[in-house]
């Protein structure tokens, strides 16, 4: 019985082993500048707090690095200096409750990010740093 176990075991490893592998997703995202009359709606499904208090955290990263320091988005390089001064306009247009197509299109050039394997999904990912408070003490 145990004989049988082991070579179950090591069966289904070995056909595990040999079947394909996930699809590999494109290492390469593709940006689209999306016109002006077909920007969406900018609705948030979370308050205003949440991404006011994400806004604060890039604004944190932003200050620890070089201003020169620049950053790949696809094809576009830009400096950590402009994308801090994008994210000052984005928290301005927010705390004036002006994320609109209009206010956003007169400040911002919005991208649709697509896949250089055209009709599949692009995968994005995204961090979550959690902050715990803790002590020393009980």
């Amino acid at each position: 019985m145990r004989a049988q176990t082991i070579l179950g075991v090591f069966l289904a490893v070995l056909i595990g082993a040999c079947s394909p592998g996930p699809k590999e997703p494109s290492k390469t995202a593709v940006f689209e500048r999306v016109p002006r009359e077909e920007l969406p709606k900018f609705d948030d499904d979370l308050d205003c707090q949440s991404l006011r208090a994400a806004i604060e955290r890039s604004l944190d990263f932003f200050d620890r690095v070089p201003p020169d320091q620049t950053f790949s988005l696809g094809d576009i390089q830009l400096s950590g200096e402009v994308l801090k001064a994008s994210l000052l306009n984005f928290a301005k247009l927010l705390d004036e409750n002006r994320l609109h197509a209009d206010a956003v299109a007169q400040s911002f050039d919005v991208y649709r990010v697509g896949s250089e394997k055209g009709s599949e999904q692009p995968l994005i990912t995204g961090y979550y740093e959690p902050i715990v408070e803790g002590q020393l003490e009980r």
